[in-house]
C-alpha cells in the first residue's frame, strides 16, 4: 500500500521567454558644460510556464482539499500553466549642468523614465533622477532617487493549490493547538510591488595612490504592497482581530453541540500584496592593486573589501492594530567580505573571507536565554588559468575549513503526545 498512499511523481517543466527590444541613442544639443545625450526605445516580452505531472495511476483520484490530482499525496505538486506579456517604452537623458569651474570639475544630471503595460496587472510607471558631482580630481559625490517596481512572477500568479501538513493555535477556541492542512496557491490578481529608493554616496580615487579606490553609500528603500504569503497562524490571528477577508480563507468543521466554532480543517495561503517594508543601511567598499615588481616578482596582488551595515529592516504586517517591527537585529546587521588575490599572466588565485554578524533568533517570542545566534566567518578559495586559445580552467573550494553553521533552538509550537 505504500506506493498507493505515497506515490512518486515525475515532473516535466518548460519555461520559455521571447524578448524584442529596439533602441536609439545620440546627441540632442550643446550646453556650455557639454553635450546633452538621450537614449529611447521600446520593448516586448512574453513569458510562458508549463509544468505537467505523472501521478502513477492516481489520475482519477483528487485531493479533497484542492481538487488536484493525487488524493493521498497531500504534499503533491500539481500541474502549473500560465503566461504573461508586457509592452514598455523608456527614455533616458544625460545632461552636463556645470563644468570647469572653481570647486566644480563637473556636475551631471541623469533622468530616466519607463512605462510598462503588464497583461496581468495593467500599466505602471517607474523613474529615476540622479546627480554626479565632482568638486576636485579624484573625489565624486553621487545621489539618486527612484521609483522602482517588481511585478509578480509566473509561480506567484499561477501556482495552483498544493497542500501540506502543519499546526495552528486557534484563537477562537482558547488557542487550542490543532493539526490542519495549509493550502498554498498563486493569485492572478497580484499588483506590482512599489519601492521608493534613495541612495547617496562618495567615491574617492586619490591621485597619489592611483591603484586605490574607496566608496561609502547610504541607501533607504520603502516597499509598499510586498508580495508574500501569510502563515496559517497569522491568518487565524488576523481573523480574530476582525479582518474578515482572512476569515474567508479558513475552513472549519461543523461545531459540536454547545460549541460556537468547529475545529480548523484547512487554511488557504495565497500570495498577496501584504506588508510594507522599510530598510536602510550603509555600504562600504575599498580596493587596491599592487604590482610586485618592487620585490623582484611578477604579477599583481589585489585587495578588495565590501561591507554593509543594516540600520533598519522594519516590516509592517497587515491587519488592524499592526505595528511596525524592526527585525534588523535578526538579519545579520553587519556583513563583510575581504578578498586577497594574486594574478600573474594567465593564472590567478583568490582567497575570500566572509563574515556575518550575530542576531536575534526569533522576534515572535519573548526574550530568553540563548535567543541569539553567534556571528560566523568562513573562507573560500578560487583558482583560474586562461589558455591562449580562449579556454579556461577554474576550480573553487567553498568553506575550505569546513566551518559548520551554529546550532540554534527550535522555536514555535510543538505537539507532544501523552
Amino acid at each position: 500500500q505504500r506506493d498507493y498512499f505515497f506515490p512518486s511523481y515525475t515532473y516535466f517543466s518548460s519555461n520559455s521567454q521571447e524578448v524584442f527590444e529596439a533602441s536609439a541613442s545620440g546627441s540632442l544639443f550643446e550646453l556650455p558644460a557639454g553635450t546633452v545625450s538621450m537614449a529611447t526605445g521600446f520593448g516586448y516580452r512574453h513569458e510562458d510556464m508549463d509544468r505537467t505531472t505523472d501521478t502513477r495511476g492516481n489520475s482519477a483520484i483528487r485531493n479533497p482539499y484542492t481538487n488536484a490530482i493525487g488524493a493521498y499525496g497531500y504534499l503533491n505538486q500539481p500541474a502549473v500553466k500560465g503566461a504573461l506579456e508586457l509592452w514598455e517604452g523608456f527614455a533616458e537623458v544625460q545632461a552636463p549642468l556645470l563644468a570647469d569651474l572653481p570647486l566644480v570639475q563637473s556636475l551631471d544630471l541623469n533622468v530616466a523614465g519607463r512605462h510598462t503595460e503588464y497583461s496581468t496587472s495593467g500599466g505602471v510607471d517607474t523613474w529615476k533622477i540622479g546627480l554626479v558631482y565632482v568638486p576636485i580630481e579624484g573625489l565624486r559625490l553621487r545621489g539618486t532617487i527612484s521609483r522602482d517596481i517588481r511585478a509578480a512572477g509566473l509561480p506567484e500568479l499561477y501556482t495552483p493549490p498544493a497542500t501540506g501538513y502543519s499546526t495552528v493555535q486557534d484563537p477562537f477556541r482558547n488557542r487550542e493547538l490543532v493539526a490542519m492542512i495549509p493550502i498554498t496557491t498563486g493569485n492572478a490578481d497580484l499588483q506590482p510591488e512599489e519601492a521608493d529608493t534613495q541612495t547617496f554616496g562618495v567615491v574617492y580615487r586619490p591621485d597619489f595612490l592611483p591603484d586605490f579606490y574607496a566608496s561609502i553609500d547610504y541607501y533607504k528603500i520603502d516597499i509598499a504592497g510586498q508580495i508574500a504569503t501569510l502563515s496559517a497562524q497569522r491568518t487565524a490571528d488576523l481573523c480574530a482581530l476582525g479582518v474578515t477577508q482572512y476569515c474567508d480563507l479558513i475552513v472549519r468543521a461543523p461545531p459540536a453541540a454547545g460549541q460556537t466554532y468547529g475545529s480548523i480543517i484547512s487554511v488557504e495561503l495565497p500570495f498577496l500584496n501584504l506588508s510594507e517594508f522599510t530598510t536602510s543601511g550603509i555600504d562600504v567598499e575599498a580596493g587596491y592593486e599592487q604590482p610586485l615588481d618592487f620585490l623582484g616578482m611578477t604579477g599583481d596582488l589585489t585587495f578588495r573589501f565590501f561591507g554593509t551595515h543594516t540600520i533598519e529592516a522594519e516590516t509592517t504586517p497587515p491587519g488592524l492594530g499592526a505595528t511596525p517591527q524592526d527585525v534588523a537585529d535578526g538579519v545579520a546587521q553587519q556583513v563583510a567580505n575581504l578578498s586577497v588575490g594574486y594574478k600573474s599572466g594567465p593564472m590567478s588565485v583568490n582567497l575570500q573571507s566572509n563574515w556575518v554578524s550575530g542576531g536575534r533568533l526569533s522576534f515572535n517570542l519573548p526574550r530568553f536565554a540563548g535567543d541569539r545566534v553567534k556571528g560566523q566567518t568562513w573562507f573560500d578559495l578560487t583558482g583560474r588559468y586562461h589558455f591562449d586559445n580562449g579556454m579556461e580552467i577554474f576550480g573553487s573550494v567553498q568553506n575550505i575549513f569546513d566551518r559548520d553553521p551554529p546550532v540554534v533552538a527550535l522555536t514555535g509550537p510543538v505537539s507532544v503526545p501523552f
